[in-house]
């Protein structure tokens, strides 16, 4: 028979490599997590590492309003504009470009007005701005077409606000875009085609409507994609919040061209990415 403190003196002993098999297995599991690894070395991050990352909605950061290179109304002028310090400062300095002149005035015409207009500053477009408001002479009108998106998208960036959350990743021109962001964006050089394809519920995204058979990045912010149809270049603007919800959102240019033809087109969108990882239409310009 064993004594109590035998008894004792053994429980002890268990209890202690019991402690010891424990900790020793904690230790295992924390150098083997993949995770612990990505921060340790610093690996490239994942987009499920970004979407775990993403702040709250309710959380106190600001994420503020910012633009790219590719803003073009400060090219468009006819001269540069002193104190602006381009995507460096704030969105609301972009309000003085407004009443900038352009680098040529444009003579337009709508089927409003009964005499055509000159005008030379997106404050003055602005002012007579009609849904079918185009250059009085056609070989006019591809160049009054950048006028006036340059001048919707400094309006759009003059107008976002801080977000509060996000869910758009580093570059939203990748390969993956055409599976994911909505028909809308799709290329068609027929009007009538084009409304057919918008009214088909069996298409939902762009690729449903236009095979890209080649892809290719320019940079973060603008990409070629490449389809029967003709090439579009996708062009990142700026971001912010448009719609006041606190989630950022994004304004890009589709640039539409078919190769060795003389069609060409620029659309303006604002766009979001919710929190299920969907696109959102805002806006878009011109209109259909």
């Amino acid at each position: 028979m064993w004594s109590r403190k035998k008894v004792r003196f053994v429980l002890v002993l268990f209890s202690v490599s019991q402690w010891f098999l424990l900790v020793s297995a904690c230790s295992k599991n924390e150098t083997d997590n993949p995770l612990k690894e990505i921060k340790t070395n610093e690996a490239p991050r994942t987009k499920e590492a970004l979407k775990v990352d993403a702040p709250d909605v309710e959380s106190t950061q600001i994420i503020k309003p910012r633009w790219t290179d590719s803003f073009s109304l400060p090219g468009l002028l006819a001269e540069a504009v002193q104190n602006w310090t381009g995507n460096r400062g704030s969105n609301r300095d972009i309000g003085i470009l407004m009443d900038k002149p352009w680098y040529s005035k444009v003579k337009v015409k709508t089927t409003e007005a009964e005499v055509a207009k000159t005008i030379g500053s997106c404050s003055e477009y602005f002012s007579v701005k009609t849904p079918d408001i185009r250059a009085d002479n056609q070989n006019e009108q591809n160049a009054f077409l950048e006028l006036q998106i340059a001048c919707e998208a400094a309006r759009l960036l003059a107008d976002m606000k801080p977000s509060g959350k996000s869910f758009l990743d580093a570059s939203v021109v990748d390969q993956q875009l055409p599976l994911e962001i909505p028909k809308i964006i799709a290329m068609s050089t027929s009007t009538s085609e084009f409304k057919v394809a918008m009214e088909d519920t069996s298409k939902e995204v762009w690729s449903d409507i236009n095979s890209i058979r080649n892809f290719e990045k320019i940079s973060d912010s603008q990409a070629n994609y490449i389809s029967d149809a003709g090439t579009q270049t996708i062009t990142e603007i700026g971001r912010g919040d448009l719609n006041d919800d606190g989630i950022e959102d994004v304004v890009i240019v589709s640039q539409d061209v078919v190769e060795g033809g003389s069609y060409f087109n620029l659309r303006l969108f604002s766009m979001s990415l919710d929190q299920n990882e969907r696109w959102v239409v805002i806006g878009q310009f011109p209109t259909l």
